[in-house]
């Protein structure tokens, strides 16, 4: 559509004002003779092709003449998304007496369509044709973009460009040498290289604890660290080399599709990890409406073949993206959730690269190696720390995991063992008893006339005097006892390794040292009965004939202890 048209026209004139405002003098030709790693933006012109008409190499120069084109004051020329067909022209100088060399670096590799024409003394040299709009084009080189190579002659050359894409076009530009562009290749490999594996692997480890723990926060994280991969593959260049093929609709819908799946992985991952749900129920239903309509909305687009509309969906989205992980941050941090620390502070890194990257793509920061790739050194330590974070939670998991499993194991008066814990724990020591025919003995208590306790000095000094005593049968048991609280008054000690007589002894030692500790003033005592496995073959059986034993000291006038030998007892005043 005419109209259409005009309107990029017209945002393309606007966006292209801050670069008329504020710039310098044209620069000079750009001197072959002096190799720099430097982008050429400052050194660029640039044209609107008029609404309606397409410009030839001669119309172009011919308007370079009038003065017709508008000189850039950004390393990095930006004019917008989708801007209409446009030329730029660089002033060359090869002050040498020799043809030089040069290799004209050019992106981004999302380019539809590059007409490159290098002219000299009004004659065109060279004239290739690269984007990924057609096979029979020129394609880019993976991580570095369209790489020309032009043979410059002595004395003064032009280069025109003639573009037009249907996405975003920050047009990055540098002529190389031979020795620069082997540099900037080996650097490409290194850095990409080391920036998949250290993802990769985070991924392999998150992918091992879920399968292992069935974390699910760590299964969002693994699926928003692979989303983030396959978009810097698919903008780099690297799933078509991968896959061999040329795909234009690679290029121009998978990088708007990963993008879209970056943010929403993202953002289900933060909203679980922060348990948004419990705490902020709304806003989380708000969140999980808007980014699963955002990606419905760009994928329908895809389908219907809009790349314009994809674009201005999903920039905005990817722009927001950080800044809302960052306020999710500050949010839970505000309640008290420890673990959004680690959170923010990945949030915070991520924005800060993000936004970095951006504002050097647009020229409102110097655009630098460091600035340029401030994205990844972004997204990598953030990373590193929602790994951290995993783990932190992760720990308190299991903290409170292993609390909560003393809690279950655990008399909360005493401190010792319960019931149910005796016997998870009894049944391995019975069993090697059985089959190495080992000595195993227990001994049953009670402390006496404990109601009267109860009744006479309150259920809280009662507490006291169980407290009491079940600090003395942790002092005094063995290493590999086990310390019960039986029930009520009542506590056990089951004794590996342990004689009837031995046992006796130990339930001797105790009743005495019962009689001296007198807590809360009072004088306690208490009664044992002993038995050890003999002929019994379960060991209910060995406790309910220790318990018998205790019914025949307490029979016996209380604080005194009965052993179970074959159908002897004895009892110790």
């Amino acid at each position: 559509m005419k109209w259409t048209a005009l309107l990029r026209y017209v945002l393309a004139l606007l966006l292209s004002l801050p670069l008329l405002v504020l710039g310098t003098p044209a620069q000079s030709a750009v001197d072959l003779t002096q190799p720099s790693y430097e982008h050429l933006g400052q050194q660029l012109h640039y044209l609107f092709e008029p609404v309606g008409k397409s410009f030839s190499l001669s119309d172009a120069m011919a308007a370079h003449q009038d003065g017709q084109f508008l000189r850039s004051d950004a390393s990095i020329l930006h004019l917008g998304i989708a801007p209409p067909a446009h030329w730029v022209s660089l002033d060359l100088n090869n002050s040498s007496t020799i043809t030089l060399t040069r290799t004209l670096e050019l992106g981004p590799i999302w380019l539809n369509r590059a007409d490159v024409y290098l002219i000299h003394e009004q004659q065109v040299l060279q004239a290739v044709t690269a984007g990924s709009a057609e096979p029979s084009y020129q394609k880019a080189v993976a991580g570095q973009g369209f790489l020309v190579e032009l043979s410059v002659p002595p004395g003064p050359s032009a280069l025109y460009i003639r573009l037009h894409n249907n996405g975003t076009h920050p047009l990055m530009l540098r002529l190389l040498d031979d020795s620069q562009r082997q540099l900037i290749s080996t650097w490409v490999h290194y850095s990409q290289g080391g920036l998949y594996g250290y993802l990769l692997a985070l991924i392999a480890f998150n992918v091992m604890l879920y399968s292992g723990l069935r974390d699910r926060n760590s299964l969002n994280y693994s699926l928003f660290l692979a989303s983030f991969i396959l978009l810097n593959l698919t903008y780099t260049g690297h799933s078509n080399s991968w896959l061999g093929t040329d795909s234009f609709y690679l290029l121009r819908y998978g990088i708007a599709l990963f993008m879209i799946s970056m943010v929403w992985t993202g953002l289900h991952f933060a909203r679980h990890f922060l348990d948004l749900k419990s705490h902020y129920p709304t806003l989380d239903r708000s969140l999980s409406w808007m980014t699963n309509s955002i990606v419905l909305c760009v994928v329908l687009l895809c389908i219907a073949q809009e790349p314009i509309l994809v674009q201005y969906v999903t920039f905005p989205a990817l722009g927001t993206f950080p800044l809302i992980m960052v306020l999710l941050g500050l949010l839970m941090l505000s309640k008290g959730l420890l673990a959004a620390r680690y959170f923010l502070a990945a949030a915070a890194f991520g924005m800060l690269g993000t936004a970095t990257t951006n504002l050097a793509v647009w020229g409102v920061l110097p655009f630098t190696p460091l600035t340029f790739h401030a994205i990844e050194i972004g997204i990598l330590i953030e990373a590193t720390l929602l790994a951290l974070a995993l783990a932190y939670q992760m720990r308190q998991h299991q903290v409170a995991r292993l609390q909560a499993e003393h809690m279950a194991r655990t008399d909360p008066l005493t401190g010792l063992l319960n019931r149910r814990a005796f016997f998870e724990f009894s049944d391995s020591l019975w069993s090697t008893a059985l089959r190495n025919r080992r000595p195993l003995s227990v001994i049953m208590l009670d402390i006496d006339n404990f109601k009267e306790i109860n009744d006479q000095h309150s259920h809280a000094t009662g507490d006291l005097v169980l407290i009491a005593l079940s600090s003395l049968l942790q002092d005094m048991a063995r290493h590999g006892d086990l310390s019960v609280r039986w029930g009520g008054e009542e506590f056990l000690l089951l004794l590996p390794e342990t004689s009837a007589q031995q046992a006796q002894q130990l339930a001797e030692r105790l009743r005495r040292a019962v009689e001296r500790l007198k807590p809360a003033g009072l004088e306690i005592s208490a009664s044992f009965g002993v038995c050890q496995k003999d002929q019994h073959a379960h060991l209910d059986s060995l406790i309910n004939a220790a318990d018998q034993q205790l019914y025949a000291a307490k029979a016996a006038g209380r604080n005194c202890v009965f052993c179970a030998n074959g159908q002897n007892a004895t009892a110790l005043p």
